[in-house]
């Protein structure tokens, strides 16, 4: 007996991760992400990559 199909939620946002995890968020219905720089600040791109992959993934 074959085995029944698994359907993936996500099998219609497009391929790229990026571009996938943009839609997923906005499926979902989460608030757009508002990013501050402060180019003068030592360490504020280490800073923000924490927030990103802490909120964004």
């Amino acid at each position: 007996m074959p085995m029944p199909l698994s359907l993936h939620s996500d099998r219609l946002f497009p391929a790229d991760p990026d571009t996938r995890a943009i839609a997923g968020r906005l499926c979902a219905g989460l608030p757009g992400l508002t990013l501050l720089s402060c180019d003068n600040l030592s360490g504020n791109g280490a800073q923000l990559e924490l927030l990103m992959i802490a909120n964004w993934l």
